[in-house]
């Protein structure tokens, strides 16, 4: 038997419940005392110090063998040191967790009395560098510039070079396992960044967006605008190309729809209230000055209307049609608020067709004011997108698909 070495202090964060033998500061199980928490499987014998353990049990499913509790090593040593065992039969009793070449490393250096080296490596950046390095991502997303994160780990390189250090990688940039640490601790993810154009960020200011509102709320304070007579409108179009439908299909493989496609493109003007109310259909049809063979909006409720333009987009005249339908619906829906002289906020967007002089005055002398989002900002502000048409030209194309599938087209 090995002569006993002196063992250094096990750590303090040790997983189990462990006691201390006496003169001799390491951690071990003590039968009869403490019980081992293989004990609690059903089916087990009972306690063996020696027993090996398979990846079955519960404690070796939770096994790293990249990472160890620093009692299991300093107990494993304890084992060959002092108690005669094997490597084999110490590596056993801890579940295979701790490798063979680290368990006679560190007996090795305890019979030759070394200084142990520190369990795990220590981080190169000091804490102050990673909060540096955690505030300057922030601030680029914050301009409007996300880095990759090779340009994140070419940074911490170009630190640790400043002071004559590097990293032990081939590369010379932090490893992945750095990378791993730096995004869990300080709250960062690997992930897709939404694209917009200068233009677009330069107008959506935060001035912009408080002026709106500034003007939005003065306008409805002024003119007394209720939730019921508060609107937003907006149109969208279903094109040759219907819109994608969810379908069972086999991994990993792209499938075709093959079916009939739309004769022409058509657009859908729809507009919602503050109270959650929703105007009826309006459509607008590509043509012009041609008869019908078949009535468009058959099955729509009698308060549907359609308007034939010649590419089936919004254009001043269709939208002055729109206006004029929209007032009397308004009138017909609420005409107890309308008789009583209230009047109407309708939202609109910057298109060229909601600058008609007329379509203007005459929304005027109908108690219509119109109020324009601010340029760049229609994505933000339109609820009309996830509100009605999202979910209305959803179900457009799975009814689409059901009465292809059907041959009912």
């Amino acid at each position: 038997m090995r002569a006993p070495v002196q063992l250094p202090a096990a750590a303090p964060d040790a997983k189990r419940n462990l006691s201390r033998v006496p003169n001799l500061d390491v951690p071990v199980f003590q039968p009869g005392t403490v019980k081992d928490p293989i004990e609690e499987i059903e089916g087990l014998p009972e306690w063996n110090p020696f027993r090996p353990m398979p990846y079955e049990t519960k404690r070796a499913d939770t096994a790293n063998t990249d990472h160890f509790p620093i009692a299991d090593l300093y107990a494993a040593c304890f084992k060959v040191l002092h108690e005669g065992c094997s490597y084999q039969k110490a590596l056993d009793h801890f579940g295979f967790n701790i490798k063979r070449t680290t368990l006679q490393e560190r007996v090795t250096a305890l019979e030759e009395a070394r200084p142990q080296r520190p369990v795990g490596r220590p981080p190169k950046l000091t804490e102050e560098e990673e909060r540096w390095i955690a505030q300057w991502i922030r601030f680029c997303c914050a301009l409007g510039c996300p880095p990759r994160r090779g340009r994140v780990l070419r940074k911490v390189a170009q630190i640790l070079k400043a002071r004559g250090e590097f990293f032990d990688t081939k590369s010379g940039l932090p490893s992945y396992k750095w990378w791993q640490r730096f995004a869990r601790i300080y709250g960062f993810d690997i992930g897709a960044s939404n694209y917009r154009s200068a233009d677009s960020a330069e107008g959506l200011t935060r001035e912009a967006l408080d002026s709106f509102y500034d003007l939005l709320f003065a306008v409805i304070k002024q003119y007394d605008i209720s939730p019921e007579l508060l609107w937003a409108t907006d149109e969208t179009g279903f094109s040759r190309k219907r819109g994608e439908t969810l379908v069972v299909k086999p991994r990993g493989e792209k499938v075709d729809h093959v079916g009939q496609e739309l004769s022409a493109h058509i657009s859908l003007v729809g507009g919602v209230s503050a109270a959650g109310d929703c105007t009826p259909f309006f459509l607008l049809l590509k043509g012009q000055g041609q008869r019908l063979g078949k009535w468009p909006l058959s099955g729509c409720s009698p308060d549907s209307a359609a308007c034939w333009t010649p590419k089936a987009w919004q254009n001043e005249q269709s939208f002055f049609l729109w206006v004029r339908w929209f007032c009397w619906f308004l009138d017909t829906k609420y005409a107890a608020l309308r008789s009583a002289g209230r009047y109407a906020l309708l939202l609109v967007d910057g298109h060229s067709s909601r600058f008609n002089p007329d379509m203007l005055e005459f929304a005027l002398q109908h108690r219509i004011v119109l109020l324009c989002y601010p340029p760049n900002a229609t994505a933000k502000l339109q609820s009309l997108d996830i509100s009605l048409h999202g979910p209305l030209k959803r179900e457009v194309a799975a009814r689409h698909a059901d009465l292809e599938a059907e041959g009912k087209l």
